[in-house]
């Protein structure tokens, strides 16, 4: 993935080409964000067209442990079921 990003045309052939290939992203801050995804894998690109800085960051995700993950995960972040306060009965109110 990473060569084929480098290659001629390709967003990471050189600063310059990232920085104009930006435009197309989704801007997020300074930053532009990229998917793309293959049989197997889901790809995300972070790009940060500013000298100096680092100027992208590649995720990639397998997509099958992903799957398997994904309803542990759920299971995990449901918030828990609301619950009445407790009032004491013996209390003055204000």
């Amino acid at each position: 993935m990473v060569n084929g990003l480098h290659e001629e045309g390709g967003l990471l052939q050189s600063f310059s080409s990232m920085s104009k290939l930006c435009r197309n992203g989704l801007p997020c801050d300074t930053s532009y964000g990229f998917h793309a995804e293959s049989q197997h894998y889901e790809y995300c690109l972070r790009c940060t067209p500013r000298r100096g800085d680092y100027n992208f960051y590649l995720y990639c995700y397998d997509k099958s442990a992903q799957r398997v993950l994904a309803p542990k995960q759920a299971a995990v972040q449901q918030p828990p079921a609301h619950t009445k306060p407790k009032c004491k009965t013996n209390e003055k109110e204000r």
